[in-house]
């Protein structure tokens, strides 16, 4: 009974609440968004994947760990033979 909504980066608060939105999911999230600003992310949960840049405080992420996804890929590709994956 959802419905998926992608909106940039800097919408506007009053927007995003025209749709009845439960919640949000910033992908890559900068920390100035509209989104963590006054009371709209204390009042309706905001998942994160990753740590804002500005190193403002989320209540909920999905942290990305890109080394150990590098390091499987790398291994993959050497596997199947690979000897100078670019």
């Amino acid at each position: 009974g959802y419905a998926l909504i992608l909106t940039p980066p800097h919408v506007d608060i009053s927007t995003v609440d025209e749709f009845a939105v439960d919640g949000a999911i910033v992908v890559d999230p900068r920390g100035d968004e509209p989104l963590f600003q006054g009371q709209w992310h204390r009042q309706h949960p905001v998942v994160t994947t990753g740590r804002t840049t500005t190193g403002e405080p989320v209540r909920a992420l999905v942290d990305n760990d890109h080394r150990a996804a590098a390091l499987v890929a790398f291994a993959h590709l050497e596997e199947e033979g690979y000897e100078r994956p670019a």
